[in-house]
């Protein structure tokens, strides 16, 4: 038997940052691929008699053995290869190697069994010292991040890391991480720490927004695609106005506010692709309880859902004989094919008030569903929905906003719902929704090589975002008035994490303190109404 290679896949990398355009699929060559002969893996019998994993320096010998042991459960030559690729994703997600390639051969020396097998893992460790140039995305506003980190601090695939991002605007952060790993025991729990501090202006709404906090998190899985993160925030937040023109209203929510919350954030994710989905589904459910101290009150609960699905593929045939010959007939065929996934969306609660001078109750609500109409063709709802149950101390940055491109398009950023002067004040009750059709540029091409980045866009929006000053009826009635728009445009896959949009947007509906803004939006982001 020979020898059986295999390397990191592109884009499996763990280092900082990452290509900015990824293809999903390779070029196609003109020349025909030669016919080869099949071979059954699971009909060859096998066993792992050695594993051996060359190149370790700094790391520790027990939690490569615990990662590796499961190669000694294969029972034919298929698993080898399915369990040897499964371990190697094991130990590049432990972030302390560059390069990790396998090779399987033949059992030799004294030891060996007649169906042996030795697998290999040559590995290359990370430098004491990594640094990295990355980008991202956060509230329509690319971010370019420097950061260092040290990888594999004790040998068992410990973390400390510093970042500083900052925006093209006037947002700039700063935090200092150490992360700890736990592959040998159940649940995988990785213990994170980080102390942060967050600058943000609002222009829309006439405030800067200053926060300064520590940040403690536990994650853990309860299956391959479940994700739980057990957090707890401390945080001082300073809101101090942009200029002499800026209204009362915001004036009277400036100065400082300590809070104090406890989050839980449930996360499964089944999708075949995070920016332009076509099947999969993705639910994130976020908890939040703010109060146990500072000036904050208030329970957050947040739910987030997407849903793709393949409507139909059909065939449709109609065959007419009879005009000539001894037969006359009309045959009609029809052949289809249906799957749906039901919903996808993203529910959020928060509570704060068991502490400090904030007490408030606010629950939010998105959801997303996506179907395959046809070949590349994908047709996109998308929904939100909040309410912020105020108890004590709620301010402007407890609100809900909407509008802007990658909210509510056609209309300017924090454009809709209440305003004072000019400025958004944002509400405690809204709701919105979406309908969107992606396709691929009608140009020759557009399915493969670079073309495959870009999607042709149609959307419709609508939505209300209100400040109710009863409770009822009276929210009611403010959710009644629905802003609506429409347009079109073309989108950018950036990466696997971010997409850009540059839209003509038309507002249907709005009212008469809203800001709108028809004409061209530029939007980048990763997640879109």
């Amino acid at each position: 038997m020979g020898t059986v290679h295999a390397k990191a896949e592109p884009g499996e990398s763990v280092e900082m940052g990452g290509g900015l355009f990824e293809f999903e699929e390779p070029l196609e060559m003109e020349d025909e691929p030669i016919a080869k002969p099949t071979i059954k893996l699971n009909g060859v019998r096998a066993r792992v008699d050695r594993v051996h994993v060359d190149g370790l320096n700094r790391t520790k010998d027990d939690i490569i053995r615990s990662t590796v042991d499961e190669l000694f459960q294969a029972s034919d030559f298929e698993d080898v290869i399915l369990r040897a690729h499964k371990v190697r994703r094991a130990l590049d997600a432990m972030g302390c190697f560059r390069d990790i390639g396998v090779f399987i051969d033949v059992s030799s020396g004294p030891d060996a069994t007649p169906e042996g097998l030795e697998v290999t893992f040559q590995v290359r460790e990370l430098s004491r010292i990594v640094g990295g140039i990355n980008t991202t995305v956060s509230e329509n506003e690319g971010n370019l991040v420097l950061g260092v980190k040290m990888p594999n601090v004790l040998g068992r695939g410990e973390r400390v890391q510093a970042e500083y991002s900052m925006g093209y605007r006037s947002s700039s952060n700063f935090s200092v991480a150490a992360t700890k790993p736990f592959p040998q025991k159940p649940l995988v729990p990785v213990l994170a720490a980080s102390l942060y501090q967050q600058n943000h202006e609002y222009p829309s709404s006439g405030y800067r927004l200053l926060d300064r906090g520590l940040l403690l998190d536990l994650a853990f899985k309860t299956s391959p695609a479940t994700r739980h993160n057990v957090q707890w925030e401390g945080l001082v937040r300073d809101t101090s106005v942009l200029s002499k023109t800026t209204s009362f209203k915001v004036r009277e929510s400036s100065g400082p506010q300590m809070k104090s919350i406890l989050r839980h954030i449930v996360c499964v994710d089944h999708r075949d692709e995070p920016i332009f989905p076509t099947r999969g589904t993705w639910v994130q459910f976020t908890s939040e309880l703010a109060g146990l101290g500072g000036g904050v009150a208030n329970l957050k609960t947040e739910l987030h859902a997407q849903a793709n699905a393949t409507l139909m593929e059909d065939v449709f045939t109609s065959e007419l004989a009879g005009l000539g010959g001894g037969v006359a007939n009309l045959k009609t065929e029809l052949h289809a094919q249906a799957n749906a996934t039901l919903m996808e969306d993203v529910f959020t609660s928060e509570l704060a008030g068991l502490g400090g001078g904030v007490a408030n109750l606010k629950t939010e609500l998105h959801a997303q569903a996506n179907a395959t109409l046809m070949e590349d063709v994908v047709l996109q709802m998308t929904g939100a929905l909040g309410v912020l149950h105020d108890v004590f101390g709620t301010e402007l940055p407890d609100h809900f906003y909407l509008g802007g491109p990658t909210s509510l398009r056609g209309f300017q950023q924090r454009g809709v719902g209440p305003h004072n002067d000019g400025q958004a004040t944002g509400g405690r009750v809204y709701w919105a929704g979406g309908l969107h059709v992606f396709a691929p540029l009608p140009f020759q091409g557009a399915r493969s090589g670079l073309g495959a980045l870009f999607r042709s866009h149609l959307f419709l929006n609508a939505g209300c975002l209100a400040m109710p000053e009863g409770t009822g009826l009276a929210s009611l009635e403010a959710l009644r008035l629905a802003r609506v728009s429409c347009g079109a445009g073309i989108c950018v896959r950036l990466g696997r994490a971010a997409r850009l949009e540059l839209n003509y947007a038309v507002p249907l509906r709005a009212q008469p303190h809203d800001m709108h803004a028809p004409g061209l939006q530029f939007g980048v982001g990763a997640n879109f109404l």
